[in-house]
């Protein structure tokens, strides 16, 4: 009776296989866990960032509140146009926020800008219109401009350090 003897050369060649496919698998692992901890970095930024332009959002939502409520008691206190912006002029000149108003020369209608702060270089930046109560009936006031604007320029760190 022969006997086939089976080659041992066989059992090596599956454990490298083995070895190659285990370190494959580690591999991809390292890139999965690097790639999500840089993607939950991010997140982290952008809800950081959206929590901060909410509450400046909020803040400017409650000056606004501050000048429909100045603007309705000028309109009520004013007998004509002229007098209606000199009365917003005082009313807003009381106010201890960082309100500038710009009154036209015509007096037909004012501009009324101011910012609340987002974070150290981004800010928000709203300007009204405030309009004729007594020549128009579309209320005291248009918003033409609610945006968020950078405070800062932006620098680049391109450099690398090579040698200690």
């Amino acid at each position: 009776m022969n006997k086939k003897k089976f080659s041992v050369t066989n059992i090596g060649s599956i454990s490298l296989l083995m070895i190659f496919i285990i370190l494959c698998m580690v591999t991809l692992a390292a890139l999965s866990l690097s790639s999500a901890a840089s993607e939950a970095d991010t997140a982290r930024k952008f809800a950081d960032h959206n929590t901060k332009y909410y509450q400046a959002d909020n803040q400017a939502e409650e000056t606004l509140d501050i000048i429909d409520g100045i603007l309705a008691e000028s309109y009520t206190a004013s007998a004509d146009s002229a007098s209606y912006f000199t009365e917003v002029n005082t009313r807003l000149a009381k106010l201890s926020t960082n309100i500038t108003l710009d009154i036209s020369t015509d007096n037909e209608s004012a501009t009324l800008d101011y910012i609340t702060s987002v974070d150290d270089s981004q800010s928000l930046e709203v300007k009204l219109t405030l309009t004729d109560p007594f020549t128009t009936s579309g209320g005291l006031y248009k918003i033409t401009s609610w945006k968020e604007v950078k405070t800062s320029d932006w620098n680049a760190d391109n450099s690398m350090k090579l040698i200690q």
